[in-house]
């Protein structure tokens, strides 16, 4: 697989601003891109501030790159509170891998 396009914009200052609507609409949209094979990630591109610091925008970059070639979970942009050391509610862990609890 070959990137044929890439789109740089650069902002002085912002922020992706939560609201109460966003989950839902990224549920949608999200999956509605990379059908399209579009992988939309990073502070401005996955538009989950609670995972958009340098680090965590890093890690969405390398969990990306390993669903595309692999088709691994992307941790950091689907399950926040787990890589924010919050509580693991959300997974388990078992010998076939992660599983949604």
């Amino acid at each position: 697989m070959r990137s044929t396009e890439c789109l740089r914009c650069r902002l002085e200052h912002g922020y992706p601003t939560p609201s109460l609507g966003r989950d839902a609409v990224l549920a949608e949209a999200l999956p509605w891109l990379k059908e399209r094979r579009i992988w939309s990630r990073g502070r401005f591109g996955s538009y989950k501030y609670e995972v958009a610091n340098q680090d965590h925008s890093l890690m969405l970059g390398v969990e990306c790159a390993d669903n595309i070639l692999f088709g691994t979970k992307e941790m950091t942009l689907q399950h926040p509170s787990i890589v924010n050391a919050g509580s693991n509610n959300e997974l388990l862990y078992s010998k076939r891998g992660f599983v949604d609890a």
